[in-house]
């Protein structure tokens, strides 16, 4: 009953997955024959309730992450850091497949033919370090007068570990019900991540967590760790720069530990040769303590509860630090890009499959 009836797939083909912001811009052919037309021309994506996902292919080309870079979707142009940050305008529920993406390292597609009131125990051909979440589908098998559609059942993933799962599965009361498999075709993502260090910074593994954080409803803990990403991010850049100096490492954790943010800021405008003026740090600073800091102050300052946080709160934070990230380090923008698994799971069903699943064995 094991690999018979289940399919795996690691290390799958990937796109940077992009929300068409407010902003874009309709072509202007487009544009031009809508007006004709007499039809609206409206934004895209209108945050909580409209959005549109754009693709493209992974790795993005480095044009595209500089300053100024514009997509061109066919339909809509619009700034690439533009269509970063609306991604995280979006609520959780609206990103999930993007948010866990972002917050792991690994996907593994899994398709298995259930026979419903039995246990399938699926082993992943290579184990991960630690499995997150799986999302869940189901689609026919491509066999005529399968039966798909036709029965009310219930597929839940049991014991998901780095080596694989189970899946539990019942007929819903009142179901008709039957012996075959063919109707029972499911999918599984497992998001997750690999055995061994992954390279990244740790700032991006921060800012990972409170993506993953805010994925699990956890607000509050969502903001504690996009605080904490932010901090590492600025306290790296400094470190890199102050270590150049050669006056040693105790006196750059010093100035680390001592100094305020808002110094901190100003240092970092210094050094990476931003040419803000003071005032326009100042509201840099202001814009990342209303939304970073001071909320992450109040929590750990017992000045505000835990459970009094939003979601609206959690994403305001995540959106300011990878603002920030993008407009203050340009050679670290691509940690910020969501990758998302861009693969038909389909196409994991093979004859084999399918024949085992017709036997019934």
């Amino acid at each position: 009953m094991g690999p018979r009836f289940f399919r795996c797939k690691s290390e799958l083909p990937q796109k940077v997955g992009l929300v068409v912001p407010p902003s874009a811009e309709l072509r202007p052919a487009l544009a031009a024959a809508l007006k004709a037309m007499g039809r609206p021309i409206e934004p895209p994506t209108e945050p909580p309730h409209s959005f549109t996902f754009h693709y493209v292919d992974s790795p993005l080309p480095p044009e595209h992450l500089e300053d100024e870079a514009i997509i061109d979707s066919g339909t809509y142009r619009f700034g690439v850091r533009d269509g970063v940050l609306a991604v995280f305008d979006q609520p959780f529920s609206q990103i999930n497949e993007f948010a866990w993406a972002f917050s792991t390292t690994t996907q593994i597609d899994v398709v298995a033919a259930l026979k419903i009131g039995e246990t399938l125990q699926v082993k992943f051909d290579e184990p991960l370090g630690t499995a997150e979440h799986v999302l869940r589908f189901h689609f026919p098998s491509g066999i005529a007068d399968s039966g798909y559609g036709e029965y009310g059942f219930s597929a839940q993933v049991d014991c998901l570990a780095a080596t694989g799962f189970q899946v539990i599965s019942s007929f819903e009361p009142g179901s008709k019900t039957t012996e075959s498999r063919l109707p029972f075709f499911m999918g599984f993502r497992i998001f997750g991540r690999r055995l061994g260090a992954d390279g990244r910074p740790l700032w991006r593994e921060m800012l990972g967590q409170a993506v993953q954080e805010g994925l699990r409803q956890r607000w509050a803990q969502a903001i504690l760790f996009a605080a904490f990403a932010l901090e590492s991010f600025m306290d790296s850049l400094l470190f890199s720069r102050l270590n150049l100096t050669g006056m040693g490492t105790d006196y750059t954790d010093h100035v680390l530990r001592v100094g305020e943010k808002k110094a901190e800021l100003a240092g970092l405008n210094v050094v990476l040769k931003r040419n803000l003026s003071k005032n326009a740090v100042n509201r840099e600073y202001e814009t990342l303590n209303t939304a970073v800091f001071s909320p992450r102050n109040k929590m750990a300052h017992g000045h505000r509860r835990v459970s009094e946080t939003t979601e609206a709160e959690a994403l305001a934070a995540i959106r300011e630090v990878v603002r920030f990230v993008w407009d203050w380090d340009p050679t670290q923008r691509h940690l910020l890009l969501p990758e998302v698994p861009y693969h038909d799971m389909s196409i994991l069903i093979d004859k084999e499959l399918t024949d085992d699943a017709a036997s019934m064995a």
